[in-house]
């Protein structure tokens, strides 16, 4: 097909015979028409003319004597015949000419053409779909609906529409790419096709999705897909056309040049040397013509860890956003658990307000499903927050002490009396090498000497399952000691004494002895020392410590406490996919005067009187609370994120189902020990996900698609995935930067505020919107010639009826 070529040098305008198929020729664009090829068919209108000769009447000259008084009105009645045979075969001609013409497409002489119609060239449309869930937005939500439908109309459907009608009313010789707006971009139709209807199919198959878009890489997608098309012979111009509602989460990343294509980017000998730049023009179809009534978004939802209670209780935070125009009021939000409603409240926001609402909640032990839902308005994919609370029976928490001695004062701070949400157990320090994995939540270390390879290997496994370690350095420590905690897979070490800390490990320099301790909670930044802000006198303030390790830091660990000149006192290390662990730089006994076996002289008397103080039970259990809240891996996750996570093995399954159906294939990293490290690549819908068995398929068969079934309530949620909430901020673009132009109508409330319409109503009426060199306009012309054509058929009818009535 000739289709996008250079007519220049086809081989009938070089001196070579060129053959006129009219399958070949028929969609070729030549002067005003679209499909030039079509008017081959008026040759037909070569029929009527040769029947005429041929039926013409042949007469012969007879002398009869009575008939010459009948000469003149024969030759009246002769001339009379003749001018209506000329008269069908000038209507019969027409009607075929006509009906040619039209089925040719004729392109009318526009501005966009600079009076040259002869001159246009095919055009290469690259169409651009925003698919960011803002473009669910209801684009009325009271009146304008779906034809034949009661869903409301959405600003992706009206932009679909304009997509599709673009395919429909372009050149035959026009190309088409097709690219979705997301995060990542998706090439849809990534090389030119010329076939119209494909693409409006294509168009029609697209959705709005739960994601978000990167318009940067988008446009660098469309600048390889454009140079993709020139050098497999694309010389015309381009129109990148991009449907979008110009939401600023999108547009504020737009870059400051745009995609141009020199003919210099493409492999040598595919475009002629000197050709200049390929002209590419960037037109935006608005599809947000008016802002929303109202739309409120639900914020990440979060567990209040200093406001939880000591039983089984728990305070969840989820902020409200309103992004719309008009006051919210009386709007109902509930909290669900486990898919049914718990708590229920109404709230009221003004335009651009927020607020935090407060659900409290009580949960028996296990795994839930908890959820924040809002009434539905404008934008509804943004009005749910999910996330996973875990609710242990206890906290477990292993003591290890070179002494039974070392363990006795944190075991009375961590379970007072005997009884409550912890329950601890002492063991020597010896014993660490053989601890069960998994059967504790927290291993404290208490005032212990420096561990050796069986024992440090020991406390990367329980880190590496999610495990927390607490650790109380006293006398017993060594100075210049590191306390890395090696991978699994390096070889046996001797743990010699290091010069610097490891990538997440530290080093105890040297005891130093304070006269007044001087204690800085560092403003309270820490969640373990959060609780303790709004009691300035519980006696954080005034922990009696007398001696402490003076720390070396790994990246990655924060003070929570310091002390003396900035020393920390206390601090904590949250490493992504492995268990926290805190580090205190006193022991929690009021340790030795003389140190333990290897360990350093540092006078007589106490390091600290910690048991004494009222703070030391509330601290140890803050310190318990946030150890034991490390996940290895987060459950909570965004539309886009790739999900992984880690599991026992027991417990692992090939995929995740969520309730709406949608799955994720898992796949195993590594193992350790009863544990399983997977991943399950990109998620693209929000909701729970549970695990689910893949379905077994024949070898050399595809596995068949999960069908949408409800999940076993028995079963606990895997993982919570959200939609961003940034998306849901419905705040525009208020102009666009050349060399954007906006591609038709819009209304002046489309700016991004109420302030903003009124400026823009008062501004200067804007230029024209560009319009698009399509034969668009032409369906006029076309559907003109054809009721002529079909109106000369009729009134060939007519003078054929007359003819045989008359002669």
């Amino acid at each position: 097909m000739l289709v996008g070529t250079d007519l220049s040098g086809l081989g009938s305008f070089a001196g070579e015979p060129l053959a006129l198929d009219p399958l070949v020729w028929g969609p070729l664009a030549l002067g005003p028409f679209a499909a030039a090829g079509m008017l081959l068919w008026g040759l037909v209108a070569l029929l009527p003319i040769l029947l005429h000769w041929l039926r013409r009447r042949r007469t012969r000259t007879v002398q009869w004597g009575a008939m010459q008084f009948l000469q003149a009105a024969i030759a009246r009645r002769a001339q009379k015949f003749q001018f209506w045979r000329l008269l069908l075969l000038c209507l019969r001609v027409a009607a075929v000419l006509l009906l040619a013409a039209a089925l040719a497409r004729p392109l009318p002489e526009d501005a966009a053409t600079q009076g040259k119609p002869w001159s246009r060239p095919p055009t290469l449309r690259v169409l651009v779909l925003d698919t960011s869930y803002s473009m669910q937005t209801l684009v009325d939500p009271q009146s304008e609906r779906v034809v034949g439908s009661e869903t409301p109309r959405t600003r992706f459907a009206a932009a679909q529409a304009a997509a599709i009608e673009i395919c429909q009313t372009a050149a035959a010789s026009d190309g088409f790419l097709l690219l979705a707006l997301s995060d990542p971009p998706r090439a849809i139709i990534p090389t030119v096709s010329e076939r119209a209807e494909q693409t409006a199919a294509e168009i029609r198959r697209l959705n709005a999705g739960e994601g978000t878009a990167d318009l940067p890489a988008t446009l660098a997608a469309v600048k390889a897909s454009i140079r993709e098309a020139v050098r497999t012979g694309w010389s015309g111009p381009v129109d990148v056309i991009l449907f979008s509602d110009l939401q600023q989460a999108t547009w504020q990343s737009l870059p400051d040049s745009l995609p141009q294509l020199a003919s210099g980017e493409v492999e040598s000998g595919e475009v002629e040397s000197g050709e200049e730049e390929i002209a590419i023009r960037f037109l935006v179809w608005d599809a947000a013509e008016r802002l929303p009534g109202a739309n409120a978004t639900v914020g990440p939802l979060e567990r209040d860890p200093s406001a939880a209670a000591v039983d089984d209780s728990q305070v969840w935070l989820s902020p409200i956003i309103h992004h719309g125009g008009e006051a919210i009021r009386g709007r109902l939000a509930q909290l669900l658990v486990d898919g049914q409603v718990e708590q229920s409240q109404t709230f009221d926001l003004k335009p651009g307000g927020s607020q935090m609402l407060l659900w409290s909640t009580r949960l028996a032990p296990g795994r839930h499903a908890i959820e924040v839902r809002i009434g539905d308005d404008a934008l509804a994919v943004d009005n749910r927050s999910r996330a996973i609370a875990e609710v242990s029976p206890a906290l477990s928490v292993a003591a290890f002490g070179p002494a039974a001695s070392d363990t006795r004062y944190f075991a009375l701070a961590a379970a007072p009396g005997g009884a409550g949400p912890v329950e601890v157990r002492s063991f020597p320090l010896s014993q660490l090498p053989q601890t069960e994995l998994g059967r504790f939540d927290v291993w404290a270390l208490c005032d212990p000497v420096p561990l050796g390879e069986a024992a440090r290997r020991r406390l990367a496994q329980h880190l590496e399952q999610g495990g927390g370690v607490v650790w109380w350095l006293g006398p017993n420590w060594r100075s210049g000691q590191a306390a890395d905690t090696p991978p699994l897979d390096t070889p046996p070490l001797d743990a010699p004494p290091l010069d610097a800390p490891p990538a997440t490990g530290w080093i105890a320099l040297e005891p130093r002895e304070v006269e007044t301790p001087d204690i800085d909670p560092l403003g309270y930044r820490s969640r373990i020392v959060q609780p303790f802000e709004a009691f300035p006198g519980s006696g954080l303030l005034s922990l009696p410590v007398f001696r402490y390790w003076t720390l070396e830091l790994g990246s990655g660990w924060q003070p929570a406490v310091a002390i003396g000149e900035g020393d920390p006192l206390i601090a904590s290390l949250a490493s992504e996919g492995s268990g926290r662990q805190v580090l205190i730089a006193t022991p929690p006994s009021p340790g030795a005067g003389s140190p333990g076996a290897g360990g350093p002289e540092v006078g007589g008397g106490p390091w600290n009187a910690l048991i004494a103080w009222p703070s030391f039970v509330p601290l140890v259990q803050e310190i318990l609370r946030w150890a034991d809240a490390g996940e290895p891996t987060s459950r909570q996750f965004i539309v886009g994120e790739r999900v992984v996570g880690r599991s026992p093995e027991a417990r692992f399954a090939g995929q995740l189902a969520s309730e709406a159906g949608a799955t994720l294939e898992t796949h195993v990293q590594s193992r350790s020990g009863p544990t399983v490290r997977w991943t399950a690549g990109v998620a693209s819908q929000a909701g729970f996900y549970w695990w689910s068995a893949s379905p077994q398929a024949a070898p050399g068969d595809e596995a068949a698609p999960l069908p949408a079934a409800p999940l076993p309530a028995a079963q606990p949620p895997v993982i919570a995935v959200n939609v961003d909430p940034g998306e849901g901020r419905l705040e525009k673009l208020g102009e666009l930067p050349a060399p954007w132009q906006r591609l038709g109508e819009s209304t002046p409330d489309a700016a991004a505020t109420p302030a903003a319409a009124a400026e823009r109503s008062a501004a200067a009426p804007a230029a024209d919107p560009p319009a698009l060199e399509s034969p668009g306009a032409g369906r006029e012309l076309f559907w003109g010639l054809l009721l002529v054509a079909l109106g000369l058929l009729v009134a060939e009818s007519l003078v054929v009826k007359i003819l045989e009535g008359q002669f």
